[in-house]
């Protein structure tokens, strides 16, 4: 074991109260657990992955931990707290279309994920002509990976968008302004024997095909 099982049972009892009681009043009453058993120890893995990741892609990564406060200026939901311990992985060096890799700890799931984020204009557009030749072999490696398409951070099109057909056979992956594969580890997911950072390793080998061809969407 290498310590951080001891996050994922922190996160998921933390969390849990948090999404019942997601106030600045409760929060702040519980800031200290939050940075001692949460926010430090998570940064800790978040970087022993991002060396990982960079092992198992030959790239080197950069690690993220999402903050827990929330930007409510344009949401219809003004609850101040994220409910979820999230961190990504990023290539140091990123293009217009680098793939991320992340993994959440909510209060009911596990989740690894992998995709592309937030396209816009003319990355939009290559993304568009990428899955148009390339969908096929996008949704095989998706669903070898034992993951599915997600609807986090854009909401599909309607709509296959012009030039393309409305009955194009790529339809659902053109009409999505992000793509991102995700698959559920389980609730009460735990690493055993190895530790996480070892069986975190192990979850994401099964993505590295799709990470591999959506860096050739780049």
């Amino acid at each position: 074991m290498d310590g951080f099982d001891a996050l994922l049972t922190e996160a998921r009892g933390f969390f849990r109260d948090l999404s019942a009681h997601n106030t600045r009043d409760w929060f702040a009453a519980h800031k200290d657990q939050y940075d001692s058993a949460i926010r430090r120890p998570a940064e800790l893995l978040s970087h022993g992955m991002a060396d990982e990741i960079t092992r198992l892609t030959g790239t080197p990564h950069r690690a993220k931990l999402f903050r827990v406060t929330r930007d409510v200026r344009f949401s219809k939901d003004k609850s101040p707290y994220n409910a979820w311990l999230q961190m990504v992985w990023s290539p140091f060096d990123p293009g217009p279309l680098s793939p991320v890799l992340f993994f959440s700890v909510e209060p009911d799931d596990t989740v690894l994920g992998c995709g592309i984020l937030g396209l816009k204009g003319e990355e939009l557009t290559r993304y568009r002509a990428f899955v148009a030749a390339h969908g096929a072999a996008v949704q095989d490696a998706i669903a070898a990976a034992g993951a599915v398409l997600s609807d986090h951070m854009a909401e599909p099109l309607a709509r296959v968008p012009k030039p393309f057909v409305a009955d194009h056979p790529q339809g659902e992956l053109l009409r999505r302004k992000s793509l991102i594969a995700m698959r559920s580890l389980g609730r009460y997911w735990m690493p055993g024997p190895q530790g996480v950072i070892a069986a975190l390793t192990d979850e994401i080998r099964p993505f590295l095909p799709l990470h591999t061809l959506l860096v050739g969407a780049e």
